[in-house]
């Protein structure tokens, strides 16, 4: 560990953040334009002798040298304190902060508790509770072997089933509720979880039982097919892959990991001698999955990573949120040069029905030879990007997307050994029928684009801040919607501080009591607000809630009238004969900012 004091002393801010953002420096102050948002005009501020760094502009991020290397490497609070310390030269203590002693603590007591649902969950399923079960796990070609290997269960239709279970065996109502087993109901309070589903384990690399999926046994359209277990200090879906447990020994022998989307695909692959399969959980993966894959390749000898989605449309958009993640993760040299990523695609039809099969767990037990053929002829990444793209630009429809298409997977050449690019580019001109000289000008048009932004490090972030414009919509709504007891600290917002239009809408219709009744609702919003409903926010109590919706109301005012700012200036420009009044209302305007920034009301 490191001691994140030592870390924030001897960090110089100035010069790590240089290191990423090309600042103008005077004295112990920089400024430049900011990397987390696009803007022409600097609003990125670092102060050397406060050890911080602020954005004045659209983003409004700010913090220590440590937030900012979370950001601008996408890296957890961990991963960031290993990167300053191995910049500052700085050696791992055994101690980083207080609470470090205690998280271990706490994480080791819902391994704890873990284990005593998982041994209800079997002995539910293997009770008169679950024979439709197991035999629906049969018909499957799941035996009561696998039941125990794999660490089936089911969990009850009644709410407090375990809850009750889990208090007969000593277990803390506190450390229930951090597992993430026992949960707050809408009527505040506090049930299973899981109930009324199949459930399956789910291990980290050592075994132990970090949280639980849980699939839905009935037909429900109104409840998603699968839940997970929410986010906890023992259980980080993004930064876990299912069936690693069972995998790791065999990655390192065969130096390759196939990767697939769901549970039983990883289930179904083991069953079938495919021992080297791990699951996404049903996420694209992320940076921190691949940088657990690659604890176990040999560093010595090639290695392989094989991306197996459905092949649904589902998956196919998954397969390509994949491709985002990975190109900027291989752009910044993070993964092994001997590994190579490639797409399998699984274009199977079933051979008694015809139709098509759409992911590994039937491909596997319906046409084993075909799922073969399909692990055997992968496409490399490279290659599978400019056919998803290629189609995406409709190329043999509209030649004129041409140049948009190039620019756009110029991103990959950093992928590129040097030695392969010019066979690269040659290739390419030959697929757009236009010359080599016009295919290198647009290529390299396309890297002076996104290397002036900073590309490798900033895409991610530029899109996360466009899309933080809904996130924080969306957040506050599912609050108001979810929990009555909020509902006075809503009610008196402005529906003009609601950015999205269609967002705007269910305010408005909450704010009239409306959104239970669905009067004059389309299906379209009432499946946005039934989104909104079952969006996972973590668990607290009211006054953690409280403390939640007046700070997004804090953003959203904030929000609303840094943009009120930019449309005054619009209009100073557009309509110079009303600068008196325009200025007058600016006035106004820069006095509720101020008031924004200092919480004071007068």
């Amino acid at each position: 560990m490191f001691s994140v004091e030592e870390i924030k002393n001897n960090a110089d801010i100035i010069g790590v953040i240089s290191e990423y953002v090309p600042l103008s420096i005077a004295g112990n102050r920089a400024k430049a334009v900011c990397p987390f948002h696009t803007e022409k005009t600097p609003s990125f501020h670092v102060n050397s002798e406060r050890k911080s760094w602020k954005c004045f502009g659209s983003c409004n991020e700010g913090g220590d040298i440590i937030s900012f290397i979370q950001k601008i490497e996408n890296v957890d609070f961990s991963q960031a304190l290993k990167i300053l310390g191995d910049k500052l030269g700085i050696r791992e203590t055994n101690f980083s902060n207080n609470n470090s002693r205690k998280d271990k603590d706490v994480i080791s007591e819902i391994h704890k508790i873990n284990k005593i649902a998982s041994e209800y969950f079997r002995n539910k399923l293997l009770s008169k509770d679950g024979v439709k079960i197991v035999e629906y796990l049969n018909n499957r070609g799941y035996e009561k072997d696998d039941i125990e290997k794999r660490g089936f269960g089911l969990s009850l239709s009644g709410t407090n089933s375990l809850a009750g279970y889990l208090k007969i065996n000593n277990v803390s109502s506190k450390i229930a509720k951090e597992s993430g087993l026992i949960v707050q109901k809408k009527d505040g309070t506090w049930g299973d979880m899981f109930y009324d589903r199949l459930m399956i384990n789910i291990y980290d690399s050592d075994g132990n039982v970090i949280g639980f999926g849980g699939r839905e046994i009935h037909d429900n359209s109104n409840s998603p097919k699968y839940i997970n277990t929410n986010a906890t200090p023992a259980f980080d879906k993004s930064a876990n892959l299912y069936g690693i447990n069972w995998s790791k020994d065999n990655i390192r022998k065969k130096n390759q990991a196939i990767v697939v989307e769901g549970y039983m695909d990883v289930i179904t692959a083991h069953k079938h001698g495919y021992n080297n399969v791990v699951a996404a959980m049903g996420v694209a993966i992320t940076g921190k999955q691949i940088n657990l894959l690659m604890k176990y390749f040999n560093n010595d000898e090639p290695g392989k990573i094989i991306l197996c989605l459905d092949s649904d449309n589902a998956g196919i958009e998954a397969t390509n949120r994949v491709l985002e993640v990975i190109v900027d993760y291989m752009s910044s040299n993070k993964i092994k040069e001997n590994i190579n990523i490639e797409i399998a695609q699984i274009d199977i039809k079933d051979p008694s029905t015809k139709k098509m099969i759409k992911d590994p767990d039937e491909a596997i037990k319906v046409s084993p030879i075909e799922w073969e053929n399909s692990l055997k002829n992968t496409k490399n990444i490279i290659d599978y990007i400019i056919d998803v793209k290629y189609i995406h630009y409709s190329l043999e429809e509209s030649p004129k997307n041409t140049e948009k298409f190039v620019i756009d997977i110029s991103k990959i050449i950093n992928l590129i050994n040097k030695d392969e690019l010019p066979n690269f580019t040659k290739s390419l001109a030959k697929k757009l029928d236009i010359s080599h000289r016009e295919i290198t000008n647009l290529l390299n048009k396309g890297i002076q684009k996104y290397t002036s932004k900073n590309y490798h490090t900033l895409k991610n972030k530029i899109k996360a801040i466009d899309d933080n414009l809904d996130v924080l919509d969306e957040h506050f709504l599912s609050l108001l919607i979810k929990y009555d007891d909020l509902k006075e600290y809503g009610i008196a917002i402005p529906e003009n501080y609601i950015k999205q239009s269609d967002n705007r809408m269910i305010f408005s219709l909450w704010k009239n009591n409306f959104i239970e009744s669905g009067i004059g609702v389309d299906q379209e919003v009432k499946e946005k607000i039934e989104y909104l409903r079952l969006r996972d926010i973590p668990e607290s109590n009211l006054t953690r809630k409280v403390e939640d919706i007046n700070q997004i109301i804090k953003r959203l005012k904030e929000r609303f009238l840094r943009e009120l700012k930019v449309q005054e200036i619009e209009d100073l420009k557009s309509n110079p004969e009303l600068k008196d009044k325009i200025v007058e209302n600016s006035l106004d305007s820069n006095e509720n900012l101020r008031k924004v920034f200092t919480g004071k009301n007068n």
